[in-house]
């Protein structure tokens, strides 16, 4: 499985209330999967605010078939991912020099979609 996923909000308005225009915030998913599980890679890219995210997850996969009618392959994943977190912050002294700062946090979460 290959997929890609657009903030739309992004796109449209921007990150910050300031923006002009909209900006990209793509995720990129590569999974191996069985029929009830899966396992992969991910990665978010948004470069407008310097944040980048990489990691593995896996999902378990609730099939919806119990009315094949409507919900005729539909799925639900539900799962656990981890990875890293990388950004890049500005901090400003009080002597008026800023000085960049790359920071890269471990980062665990939960997610679930429907498919």
């Amino acid at each position: 499985m290959l997929s890609f996923t657009l903030d739309p909000k992004m796109l449209v308005e921007g990150p910050y209330e300031s923006s002009e225009h909209g900006e990209l915030d793509l995720t990129i998913r590569l999974a191996c999967y069985h029929k009830n599980y899966e396992v992969g890679l991910y990665t978010e890219l948004f470069p407008a605010i310097e944040y980048y995210s990489f990691g593995v997850f896996s999902n378990y996969k609730i099939l919806l078939e119990s009315n094949p009618k409507k919900f005729d392959r539909w799925v639900l994943p539900v799962g656990v991912e981890m990875g890293f977190i990388r950004r890049v912050r500005t901090n400003v002294f009080h002597h008026g020099s800023d000085k960049e700062e790359d920071v890269l946090q471990f980062t665990f979460g939960v997610n679930a979609s429907v498919r």
